[in-house]
């Protein structure tokens, strides 16, 4: 069937009717579907198949708003939430020498640069950057960015993807903050 009949057909045809039966076709579940869309989707000219420029425009609008949608629903869904009362955290401080320096925090805080804060307001210093907090100082040495040391930290030994300022922090976590040099990553 060639399209310009399907365009003179469509228009006799309605939607609950079998359309797979009339072109000798089997599923009345699947063609009439299939064929419905098409037909509603068709451009402004007669018996054409193909959509208008504005249709697609409208459709590919709609999808990029509807997969945002989605995303963001799925951030907010999935993404850990920080727990309220009280925790009990641990923090350990590595400087270059390798001293080391532990301690014990008890909080209601639920994000871990409150809790560092509520413990010692000079403990961390640092300055909002592009992703965050971004430290320079912690129990007080400042790194020295042009030998390439900058201040990292871990979660039980894995590195944590937010900044220090939008960490959930759970009884019983342990944060381990260390100076490092260089910033050859490979």
């Amino acid at each position: 069937m060639s399209l310009e009949e399907f365009g003179k057909t469509k228009a006799a045809v309605k939607p609950s009717q079998n359309i797979g039966a009339r072109f000798g076709e089997g599923s009345r579940a699947s063609i009439p579907c299939v064929s419905w869309c098409v037909a509603s989707f068709a451009g402004s000219r007669k018996g054409s198949f193909f959509m208008s420029k504005n249709t697609k425009r409208i459709l590919i609008s709609a999808g990029v708003l509807l997969l945002a949608a989605a995303m963001i629903l799925a951030f907010m869904t999935f993404s850990k939430k920080p727990v309220e009362g009280s925790k009990t955290i641990s923090i350990s401080i590595t400087h270059k020498d390798g001293n080391e320096k532990k301690f014990t925090l008890h909080t209601d805080a639920e994000y871990l640069l409150d809790a560092i804060k509520e413990y010692d307001e000079d403990l961390l210093q640092g300055e909002q950057g592009q992703y965050g907090l971004y430290i320079k100082t912690i129990d007080g040495y400042t790194c020295n960015e042009t030998a390439q040391e900058w201040w990292g930290y871990t979660k039980s030994g894995e590195y944590v993807e937010t900044g220090v300022e939008l960490t959930p922090i759970y009884d019983g976590d342990s944060y381990e903050f260390k100076l490092n040099v260089g910033y050859d990553f490979g």
